[in-house]
């Protein structure tokens, strides 16, 4: 951990989209019903754990489930690109805080950040929208599930966009904890050459676009998937963990989205010499800030 002294200013270029809500208002009503399968593969003392199946037609979404017997909140943790879904010992550690936990496996490319851009698609990129919306399908699964209870979503990377997605866009998410989210700045980014990441976008425009005369067109479909435009509202408790030398979530825009969210309990730490990897030390925060805010 460290002071702000030696970060950068706060900066960002992402654009709020004029038809930002329109445009996830029509996601969430597009979303057909899911079938709910739930099978217990072991149990404890303290909680059944189990493997839960969100069905509809040929489109499937798994998820771990611990489901304690008297859970008092429910928390969704979210996997970074690259990652599957944490094991069941490991989310055992939410368990204390009173929280039921879901663990969806987000149907992310492994290799990449960005799929195959496309300008005229909704969300500029198809594969991404699609994993944003498994991630509304976690949350309303939480809610078919433990009605009534308030939600905490908790994401890494592109995990930690699916939490600020879920907090933006439900009442009923009263806490959000992230480390380093993705995509965020994707202006920025797409020239900044980082890693396999973002090589998509470099691909597109050098096949499809060399002259960058649609590079605005395409930005502007990508600012509604930009975390920057998922700040967490007044209602909801914050929390941000910020890597200064993370080659994908710059730093400048971080401190951004931290300034730009209006909740009124909100708390960023920042950690001077990680990059896009896990970081213990928020992890620990972490777990202090849900038992603050659930227990």
């Amino acid at each position: 951990m460290t002071n702000r002294t030696n970060w950068p200013a706060p900066t960002c270029s992402t654009q709020h989209p004029v038809d930002f809500d329109i445009f996830w208002n029509t996601c969430q009503a597009s979303l057909a019903p899911d079938d709910l399968h739930e099978t217990e593969e072991f149990s404890s003392p303290q909680a059944a754990f189990c493997r839960l199946i969100l069905q509809n037609g040929e489109d499937v979404l798994c998820a771990r489930l611990l489901r304690p017997a008297a859970p008092t909140s429910v928390l969704i943790d979210f996997h970074d690109i690259g990652r599957s879904a944490r094991g069941h010992y490991y989310l055992s550690r939410y368990l204390p805080a009173g929280c039921a936990v879901l663990a969806p496996e987000l149907p992310a490319d492994a290799a990449v950040c960005c799929g195959a851009p496309d300008p005229q698609t909704p969300g500029g990129v198809p594969v991404l929208l699609r994993t944003y919306k498994a991630a509304l399908r976690a949350l309303r699964a939480a809610r078919q599930l433990f009605p009534h209870l308030p939600v905490a979503v908790s994401g890494e990377g592109l995990g930690g966009a699916m939490a600020l997605l879920c907090a933006a866009q439900s009442d009923a998410v009263t806490v959000c904890t992230v480390l380093n989210p993705l995509l965020l700045d994707l202006r920025t980014m797409a020239g900044a050459g980082a890693g396999g990441y973002y090589q998509p976008l470099t691909n597109w425009f050098r096949a499809q676009n060399p002259t960058r005369s649609r590079q605005e067109e395409l930005f502007c479909a990508l600012d509604h998937l930009d975390c920057m435009n998922f700040a967490p509202p007044s209602s909801c408790a914050f929390l941000l963990g910020s890597s200064r030398m993370d080659p994908l979530s710059p730093a400048a825009a971080q401190l951004a989205l931290f300034q730009h969210s209006t909740s009124t309990d909100k708390r960023q730490i920042l950690f001077d010499k990680y990059t896009h990897e896990r970081v213990n030390w928020y992890e620990d925060a972490q777990l202090e800030f849900l038992l603050q805010h659930l227990a």
